[in-house]
């Protein structure tokens, strides 16, 4: 199978996957994409990047895109509450297009904090959700096992955890927090970062891409190493001259969100929206205004009592994801695909630096 079509081509993952094929010579793929500001990341490859408009929600548009293509992958982000329609919409468009195998990427959040040792690559996701993004990542999933196996149409679906790397958001929150001195580890910093160095994930989907065999199936995809939250920090501090040592501690036995926390929280809920569309617009500003005097006040109490003001903003999100005790296991991909992944943790972070260094982080 060589033909392949690439929703969602514009973001990150999707950029660099553009850009590892164009380096390989590769001329058979395109990139499926919603509008031409989509382009912006990929525009310097200029006409070695075909490009085919089609928004991930409208059916017509994307059986279009995909004809003639044996193989979709599906990199569609966006606003959680599109992620599992547009999965479903791409589902249905590659039927009918006749698509002979879909890559979809999923997301190893699907399954929380990983405290279960009985989770492996065919584990449904874990009930008690509480991220929009990891409902609608589990929503897609069960979505697409649901129907594995029912036509000729081959689903492939990949779980990556922490995609790092040049131009990662996670990247840059680390080098961001250890630049301004407001790193943290949550507990002893043992926590489990389910790493995947980014070429490595573009490698799992080539890899699965170009395997000759049936390719479908549920499985984990990450770095080969063990890293620990610690060794994520670590990895990168001497480059910002930062000591380790002095690296802030939160206690790891509970979540204590801060009230900045629970506010933007309250913002990502479906029930502040609905509520927010019945308020007028003046009634908003004042409500505003409110919840800043608040904080203002708040922080003035903590300076007036002597304690220190904490320099961390621990978000509920990163308090999980350090507080994870396992490593999801690969070995499902590495053996049914003859896998090793290309780029090994101090190569990557080598890369990671240079990209750093490049950008002005220093």
């Amino acid at each position: 199978m060589n033909s392949m079509a690439i929703v969602g081509a514009g973001g990150f993952v999707g950029t660099r996957l553009l850009e590892t094929l164009v380096l390989e010579g590769a001329t058979d793929f395109c990139a499926v994409i919603r509008g031409y500001h989509s382009q912006a990341r990929f525009s310097r490859l200029g006409s070695a990047v075909t490009v085919r408009m089609a928004d991930a929600t409208k059916l017509d548009e994307l059986v279009r895109a995909f004809e003639g293509f044996e193989v979709v992958v599906n990199l569609v982000s966006g606003e959680a509450g599109n992620i599992a329609k547009s999965t479903e919409i791409i589902y249905q468009a590659c039927l009918d297009a006749g698509v002979k195998r879909l890559i979809h990427i999923s997301s190893a959040v699907v399954y929380g904090m990983v405290e279960s040792e009985e989770i492996y690559d065919d584990s449904p996701p874990v009930g008690g959700l509480w991220s929009p993004y990891a409902i609608a990542k589990a929503d897609s999933e069960i979505f697409l096992r649901e129907r594995s196996g029912r036509s000729s149409l081959q689903i492939s679906v990949l779980r990556p955890s922490l995609v790092w790397g040049p131009r990662s958001v996670w990247t840059l929150l680390v080098a961001r927090d250890l630049l301004n001195q407001t790193a943290y580890l949550v507990g002893d910093g043992g926590g489990i970062c389910n790493t995947i160095y980014l070429d490595n994930l573009v490698s799992c989907i080539l890899t699965c891409k170009n395997h000759l065999g049936d390719s479908s199936g549920f499985f984990n995809v990450s770095d080969e190493e063990t890293v620990t939250w610690r060794d994520f920090y670590g990895s990168l501090a001497p480059h910002f001259k930062y000591d380790m040592d002095h690296i802030q501690k939160v206690p790891g036995d509970k979540f204590r969100p801060t009230l900045k926390v629970r506010l933007d929280e309250l913002k990502t809920s479906a029930l502040y929206m609905r509520i927010k569309e019945c308020i007028p617009q003046e009634k908003r500003t004042l409500i505003k205004a409110w919840l800043k005097g608040k904080l203002e006040r708040r922080n003035k109490e903590i300076s007036s009592t002597g304690e220190s003001q904490p320099s961390a903003s621990v978000t509920r999100l990163m308090w999980e994801l350090q507080s994870t005790r396992r490593k999801l296991p690969n070995t499902k991909f590495e053996r049914h695909f003859a896998y090793e992944p290309t780029v090994s943790f101090e190569e990557g972070t080598t890369r990671t630096i240079k990209w750093l260094d490049f950008i002005g982080m220093c």
